[in-house]
């Protein structure tokens, strides 16, 4: 562990950051986000993120549970950026790829 807040990069190993501000302003590869299941009269999974302006986010639900993901803990689908539905007026989200995991309820 370092106490700066610059990443710590190990031979062979992708760097995990955490950085203020948009998520798809970062200028990653790929963007995690975090789905919990469905509860009470809730269906599908759901996503717990703020901020993502870039993605129309009741679509990309939709496509979650369409392909079967239902935010079941340690649960995760990778998909192609291009597979991930934008908000009107956005031109892509800046990632080549979106991880969802699952949270369970």
């Amino acid at each position: 562990m370092t106490t700066n807040d610059a990443p710590v990069a190990l031979s062979g190993l992708p760097t995990l950051s955490f950085l203020p501000g948009s998520a798809l302003d970062a200028g990653a590869d790929t963007l995690v986000l975090a789905a919990s299941s469905a509860t009470g009269e809730q269906t599908g999974p759901r996503l717990l993120a703020e901020g993502l302006s870039g993605i129309d986010v009741p679509a990309l639900e939709s496509l979650l549970e369409t392909l079967g993901f239902t935010g079941a803990l340690d649960e995760v689908l990778r998909l192609p950026a291009a597979a991930v539905p934008c908000a009107p007026g956005t031109a892509g989200l800046g990632v080549a790829v979106l991880l969802v995991v699952g949270t369970g309820q």
